[in-house]
């Protein structure tokens, strides 16, 4: 009976202490309340930046299509559904190594009334293989012409796809390229995916990720990190890039460029000896200079710079490109 008596007695006074504190539950409830509510709006914007915010993916598409579309990079390249043929003149030159000159042309040719999202093209004819065209049997494939088709499908849960068939040199290859963008708190993220298999240079892929974060209306800071492998090369390629694109005018872009690129297995010959390092075999820093010096469809552009090779011992190796781009086509 006493214990019966000693709990009443406890839980009365928890009552009047409850009650006397009301406020403090009151206030602790709604602080919680808050916190309910704010989670909640968080979550909401965050998926509204990447899944839904048009006006902002609209914006950062135009400004990121502006850079790729007048330094005609290779990303541009590969996403655009344009008619044209470009020609690349270039000089290199390099202090540890040997200055060079070649060129380079692709062309691009869609066939709307045809099959639309169908383009023909015809890439990497160079100085290595123009003279034997079109029976180029070269051991590399960088300078192998490909000549082919392209396929762009209709975006899938927004996952850009295009697949290519064609012929590098006079082997039979196939690629596949599949890209989706998210945009978020005015950056935009775009992880691309390629396979390429040929019968010849065997199986290849890489992914890269794009990174972009538009400063002002003329500024775009991107971070490119990429990979690769390759069936008939031992390890893996990976690089980081980090870039800032300045259009002073419509016609005249500065680039600067500070990059990182290594091998989990990489190789080099020293004192007749096989070297193998693992760590990041290359720093480069380069500065761009591009103008449209005749319309669009003629331009010139100044790459000076530095790098640092392991195969050199990281000793300092200055080197300068210049371009000229003939473009012809839509513009």
């Amino acid at each position: 009976m006493l214990i019966k008596k000693l709990f009443l007695i406890i839980f009365i006074n928890s009552l009047i202490i409850a009650y006397d504190n009301t406020n403090i539950i009151d206030a602790t409830h709604h602080n919680l309340s808050q916190k309910v509510i704010a989670t909640s709006k968080y979550i909401d914007d965050s998926l509204y930046c990447i899944f839904d915010n048009k006006n902002e993916k609209k914006s950062m598409k135009k400004k990121t299509d502006e850079i790729d579309r007048f330094y005609k990079n290779d990303k541009f390249i590969d996403e655009t559904d344009d008619s044209f043929v470009r020609l690349r003149l270039q000089s290199n030159h390099q202090s540890l190594s040997e200055s060079s000159f070649n060129f380079n042309l692709r062309a691009y040719l869609s066939l709307p009334k045809v099959k639309k999202n169908i383009k023909l093209f015809i890439e990497d004819v160079n100085k290595d293989n123009f003279k034997d065209l079109p029976f180029s049997t070269s051991d590399n494939e960088e300078s192998a012409m490909a000549v082919g088709i392209s396929y762009f499908t209709p975006s899938y849960y927004g996952i850009d796809s295009k697949y290519s068939i064609g012929m590098r040199g006079i082997y039979p290859y196939t690629k596949a390229r599949y890209k989706k963008e998210f945009i978020y708190n005015n950056y935009s993220i775009e992880p691309i995916q390629s396979f390429i298999y040929s019968t010849k240079y065997k199986f290849k892929e890489e992914t890269n990720l794009y990174i972009d974060k538009k400063l002002k209306n003329k500024d775009l800071f991107r971070i490119r990190l990429a990979r690769s492998t390759n069936s008939e090369k031992s390890g893996m390629d990976y690089s980081l890039a980090l870039q800032y694109f300045y259009l002073l005018k419509k016609d005249i872009g500065i680039n600067f460029t500070q990059s990182f690129s290594g091998n989990t297995n990489y190789t080099y010959i020293k004192d007749e000896k096989t070297i193998e390092y693992k760590n990041i075999n290359t720093y480069n820093t380069q500065i761009s200079f591009r103008q449209s010096i005749w319309k669009k469809w003629f331009s010139y552009e100044i790459r000076p710079g530095i790098d640092f090779q392991k195969k050199n011992n990281f000793k300092i190796n200055y080197k300068i490109l210049f371009l000229t781009d003939f473009y012809f086509g839509n513009i």
